[in-house]
């Protein structure tokens, strides 16, 4: 059992800046790339958030959590690697770059 008897609260503010992905403003059919092989994030619930790829450079380097500001918390996913963004995506960044006791 892990003893948590230490831990503190912390507001997600304090860990996080939180601001939306960078993007394109391209629609679906100039962005996407059926022999793209950058995902793109998006407003989806499903196949961990990505709704395409494209051919265009990334937008976001990743290490960072994912969700939309549109729809409900099935959409909050880790990024581990780079991506790009899309509308009402919203990124938290991390204020920290290890966890330290």
């Amino acid at each position: 059992m892990i003893d948590t008897s230490n831990w503190k609260k912390y507001k997600v503010s304090d860990l996080f800046d939180i601001r939306p992905t960078k993007r394109y403003n391209l629609k679906n059919a100039l962005l996407m790339d059926e022999i793209g092989i950058n995902p793109v994030v998006g407003n989806v619930a499903y196949n961990n958030g990505v709704s395409g790829y494209t051919d265009k450079p990334t937008t976001e380097e990743g290490n960072i959590i994912t969700f939309s500001d549109t729809t409900n918390a099935n959409t909050i996913f880790y990024r581990d690697t780079a991506f790009v963004g899309y509308s009402h995506v919203q990124g938290m960044y991390p204020k920290f770059n290890r966890v330290t006791p």
